[in-house]
């Protein structure tokens, strides 16, 4: 009795040990969901436990390193405690046959010893040592890492360098994510486009010629607009000037013009007034002709009272003319 309970008692502490999970994913082999099932033991010479590496290394989801080499995966841990650590230590296969694992990883980013929940995940990051080049699989860029848990669990994971295997659709769709891959993916057909330098550069020429002739014709303008601007200055200063000449020379005319008058006026006065005097002195004259005419006979004085009207109508006239 007491022996059945102890054979019980290690049967049952055994199962509990069994039972305790944790993996890494995605997993060598693992179609879907990474779960307790896919979780194995470290099995010495076997670091990818039962799975069939050839088989699998080219459908399995591949993991994409940076041009530095890191790379993430997930740690699923099923049980709390100990048992169920995250904590890992990662060994690499360049080859990509799992056959050894010579090479240790460098993991930046770790899990935990001692797990709180009954299930949990965790990122874990880890890179390949510098220089790394991995040849595996049917193109030639996958390597094997082997991950193993401080309790004693273990499964590999496939990491891809550059593009991903012709047969994994899934690491062909994620490969973008990867910095690194993407970046020697993206850029390397461009590489061709470098001879266009040269058109670029004429380009580039001709632009900057045609800013010194836009530049240019712009100064010019200025230069145009300035001169015109001078010009109709002194086109209005020349038409103010010539608008004065003509008032002062208009002004000096009526001047003249009304000095010529005044002259002209005086010199008709003082000639009407002459030829009063002469028609005044020629009837005095004509006054006492008549008078000594009279007085000597009848006749003779009726003819010199006739001539005498003669000189009077013709002294009259002469000087209305003169007026």
């Amino acid at each position: 009795m007491f022996s059945s309970t102890i054979v019980a008692f290690v049967a049952l502490s055994l199962t509990a040990s069994v039972s305790a999970h944790c993996g890494v994913s995605p997993a060598l082999g693992v179609t879907g969901t990474f779960t307790k099932a896919d979780v194995q033991r470290v099995v010495n010479g076997a670091n990818c436990g039962n799975t069939n590496v050839a088989a699998t290394i080219d459908s399995s989801t591949a993991v994409p390193a940076d041009a530095s080499g890191s790379f993430t995966v997930t740690a699923d841990s099923f049980d709390p405690g100990s048992d169920g650590s995250s904590l890992m230590t990662a060994t690499l296969d360049t080859t990509g046959t799992g056959k050894t694992f010579p090479t240790d990883v460098t993991i930046t980013q770790n899990g935990n010893a001692v797990q709180t929940a009954s299930q949990s995940t965790q990122q874990i990051v880890a890179s390949l040592p510098s220089g790394t080049k991995c040849a595996g699989g049917a193109a030639g860029n996958l390597c094997l890492v082997a991950f193993k848990t401080s309790a004693g669990f273990q499964n590999c994971v496939v990491v891809s360098q550059g593009a991903a295997a012709a047969g994994n659709s899934t690491a062909a769709a994620t490969a973008p994510a990867a910095a690194g891959s993407t970046t020697a993916a993206a850029t390397a057909p461009a590489a061709p486009a470098a001879p266009a330098a040269p058109p670029a550069a004429a380009g580039n020429s001709t632009t900057v010629a045609a800013a010194k002739t836009a530049k240019a014709a712009k100064s010019n303008k200025a230069k145009l607009t300035a001169a015109q601007k001078a010009a109709k200055k002194a086109a209005k200063a020349a038409k103010k000037a010539a608008a004065g000449g003509a008032a002062a020379a208009a002004a000096g005319t009526a001047a003249a013009a009304g000095t010529a008058a005044a002259g002209t006026a005086a010199g008709g006065a003082a000639a009407a007034t002459a030829a009063a005097a002469t028609a005044v002195a020629a009837t005095a004259a004509d006054t006492a002709a008549a008078a000594a005419v009279t007085a000597a006979s009848p006749a003779a004085s009726a003819a010199s009272k006739r001539a005498y009207g003669a000189r009077v109508a013709r002294a009259a006239r002469v000087a209305a003319e003169a007026a």
